[in-house]
């Protein structure tokens, strides 16, 4: 064995397009997610958050940043689930009855 052999870790290659299957109760965690993320943030915050994102201005290191990841991993498995069939209409009142069932 190589005394000054260098010490590596496994990364996944930045060009790497990783095809994986997500369950809906995961998804529903990553919504989640984002729900909470912004549960204490006033208006005028929420509005400058949907402001950076529409404009691609979402600075680094930002919680702004962190909101738009997981909303770009959502709208990815949204576009997915979609060509895929796999997706249903839920009338709006239904869902919201589900969501504040949730909620209790």
């Amino acid at each position: 064995m190589e005394l000054n052999q260098p010490q590596t870790v496994e990364m996944i290659r930045k060009d790497a397009k990783i095809p994986i299957e997500i369950g809906a109760g995961f998804y529903a965690r990553l919504q989640q997610m984002l729900a909470f993320q912004v549960k204490d943030k006033t208006e005028e915050e929420i509005k400058a958050l949907q402001d950076a994102i529409n404009n691609e201005k979402v600075e680094a290191d930002s919680w702004h940043y962190h909101y738009d990841t997981l909303l770009s991993l959502c709208r990815a498995l949204d576009d997915k689930a979609r060509e895929l069939n796999l997706t249903v209409s839920v009338p709006i009142d239904q869902l919201i009855n589900q969501i504040e069932g949730q909620a209790n």
